[in-house]
């Protein structure tokens, strides 16, 4: 009984000293802030470690173009996924993007000197300590998610979001969301949309065509998440890819003359798949995807792929959403009826969700491909529902004007 009570005021005390730096941190935002409005130049830094994952790109030439910003690009290695600082670092320098990389120069921070940071997501235990906004007291947080908030599960505390100036959403559904787990901690949310709303809103003739196939086939995108059962801590279970990631690669062969498909798995599927499937297996299943006549494997950015594509069939929970700007057939692949999905989604979630073919097995994803091969379309209404109500950032403005307005004040 001692003991329960020791914890419970140990809980208690340090639930009081939580919510006291909370606000001096607060106070001291809002003293800092208009200092940094006065400024001729106002320096802002994009921390990366993913090409995938990084949502921010456009705002960076955005502010790249704007008088008042000067932003810069930090690449970081994230540790459980060493290979995709490569994938990140040969795009920067292919686009011609300045950057410093924190692992080769341990004082970048210091040489930008930021008044603002953007981490490309809100884990603060993915980064090196030397880059967290908690040691640089003169760099303010700011917020924009890697995808679009959907899920209405608890989340893991993300002390970024809470601690950031503006935490910039895309719809009031995400505020609603963040509010029932964080309470007034959402004071700092603003609805804006976000950058990756401007990129898949923006004309196809701006993107390069990545699909090696010219002959007119139907080009299907199949993208696994890696959120296998049993290996996504509290989080959500949606990956499929042991049920039916060998049989896409079946469809592909049996239909080679009407349809080719696209390997576009989670950047955290790989190492997974090596713990449970082996090195050889694994090799094996990626090289199948790059070495057939009407697949292939792709591993980067994927804007482009989304854009010359005609269908998706996926279980990536950001993918719900977001390839639905394309007004194009997708296919959700479940383990049952698609109930458990649907359970773990807000209301935005659910209606875009709702813009898909459901498959729990082998012949419901075969007949999805005749369809596409076929031109049919089944849920095209739903998905112009769905874009007037929440895929057009507000305003009239993009995503990225709203945002650099938000932060000038």
């Amino acid at each position: 009984m001692f003991t329960g009570r020791f914890l419970g005021v140990k809980l208690f005390i340090s639930n009081i000293l939580d919510l006291t730096t909370y606000f001096v941190y607060w106070v001291y935002i809002y003293l800092r802030i208009p200092i940094i409005r006065r400024k001729k130049k106002i320096k802002v830094l994009f921390v990366v470690q993913e090409l995938g994952a990084w949502k921010t790109e456009l705002l960076y030439l955005a502010m790249l173009k704007h008088p008042r910003f000067e932003p810069s690009i930090v690449v970081t290695e994230f540790k459980n996924q060493p290979m995709e600082k490569d994938i990140l670092v040969a795009y920067l320098v292919n686009k011609g993007y300045e950057y410093y990389d924190y692992d080769q120069e341990p004082d970048a921070f210091d040489k930008v000197n930021a008044d603002f940071v953007f981490y490309y997501k809100p884990y603060l235990g993915m980064y090196p300590k030397g880059t967290y906004f908690t040691s640089r007291r003169k760099t303010i947080p700011l917020s924009i998610n890697y995808c679009f908030t959907i899920t209405d599960l608890p989340h893991i505390y993300r002390m970024i979001h809470v601690y950031s100036y503006r935490f910039f959403v895309e719809t009031k559904e995400a505020i609603d969301t963040q509010r029932r787990q964080l309470g007034f901690k959402t004071h700092n949310m603003r609805v804006t949309g976000t950058p990756m709303q401007d990129v898949l809103l923006q004309d196809r003739a701006l993107f390069l065509d990545p699909w090696k196939d010219r002959q007119g086939r139907k080009r299907i995108i199949y993208a696994p998440h890696h959120s296998i059962s049993g290996t996504n801590s509290q989080g959500i279970e949606y990956a499929t890819i042991l049920l039916f990631g060998e049989y896409l690669l079946e469809l592909a062969k049996k239909y080679k003359d009407q349809i080719t498909i696209a390997f576009k798995p989670h950047s955290a599927l790989h190492p997974k798949l090596l713990q449970i499937w082996g090195e050889e297996k694994t090799s094996a299943f990626y090289k199948k995807w790059e070495t057939f006549d009407n697949t292939q494997l792709e591993l980067g950015d994927y804007i482009g792929l989304f854009k010359y594509s005609d269908a998706m069939i996926h279980d990536c929970s950001s993918f719900i959403v977001e390839y639905q700007f394309m007004d194009k057939p997708t296919l959700f692949l479940t383990m049952d009826d698609g109930s458990y999905v649907e359970s773990t989604l807000n209301k935005f979630g659910q209606d875009a969700y709702h813009c898909h073919s459901i498959a729990q097995n082998k012949e419901q994803i075969e007949k999805f491909v005749l369809k596409v091969i076929r031109g049919v379309d089944d849920n095209k209404k739903k998905r112009e529902h769905l874009r007037k109500q929440y895929l057009l950032p507000p305003n009239g403005k993009t995503a990225c004007e709203n945002i650099i307005d938000a932060i000038l004040g």
